[in-house]
């Protein structure tokens, strides 16, 4: 198993466990023996278009939300969880981000189970994350199945989108930890912001939502939301 089915795994396994855990952050995935699943030729290693990358920058620039004194509802969360450029609301499958994304099939990137399968999502033909659902082993039927977990994170280092498609109150690939900390409200007490050190793993929740933001030398790198009830059902 290579460190992209690893790291799935291990994603799998966070989202089960509720709980941040120290990551390494050098994870890569295998480029060369895989294939997707539901997207178009159009779309498959094309780039992101200008205009979709106008839509990104105005969400992750847009007026941050105050951090609600009692900490965040899901339907607070919800109405500033951005993905590509979008608003979105749970329940949500990776047919409904639209035909700009696809998941990867080869037997490292997909990983079948009975009970839970995780899969290597990709944005434009990069890969960009990847997300987990329950039930079923066939990568058509992961497509329109609803996710309980997804994650972006730059899980092949060579090749990564322009872009990270998610925002989370502002909050996305590359913000500062500082940064996070204000929007989100939510910190790490066991890293110091801008030194060298592995990823770190920050949690925040709510009533049903999980979130899980990575960070590496003082920089956001990754973001997972789980679905609780989901997750369980």
């Amino acid at each position: 198993m290579r460190k992209a089915a690893f790291l799935l795994a291990a994603a799998i396994m966070l989202s089960a466990a509720g709980c941040g855990e120290k990551s390494d952050s050098s994870v890569q995935s295998s480029k060369d023996t895989t294939s997707q699943a539901e997207t178009s030729e159009d779309t498959q290693d094309a780039g992101i278009p200008e205009e979709v990358l106008e839509r990104l920058r105005a969400a992750a620039e847009a007026e941050p939300k105050a951090v609600p004194e009692g900490g965040w509802t899901d339907s607070e969360l919800m109405d500033v969880f951005y993905i590509n450029g979008e608003k979105v609301s749970w329940p949500l499958t990776v047919s409904s981000l639209g035909e700009s994304f696809g998941i990867l099939t080869d037997e490292e990137n997909f990983l079948p189970k009975e009970d839970t399968t995780g899969a290597v999502i990709t944005y434009y033909g990069t890969v960009c994350g990847m997300g987990a659902v329950n039930g079923v082993v066939d990568p058509e039927a992961f497509m329109d199945k609803d996710l309980y977990m997804i994650m972006f994170k730059d899980i092949d280092s060579d090749n990564v989108p322009e872009m990270f498609p998610v925002s989370l109150n502002g909050v996305t690939y590359g913000t500062s930890y500082e940064d996070m900390v204000a929007r989100l409200g939510w910190t790490a007490e066991d890293i110091e912001p801008g030194e060298t050190e592995p990823t770190t793993v920050v949690r925040g929740h709510t009533e049903n939502f999980d979130v899980h933001l990575y960070i590496a030398k003082g920089l956001i790198n990754g973001i997972d939301v789980t679905n609780i009830t989901d997750r369980n059902g």
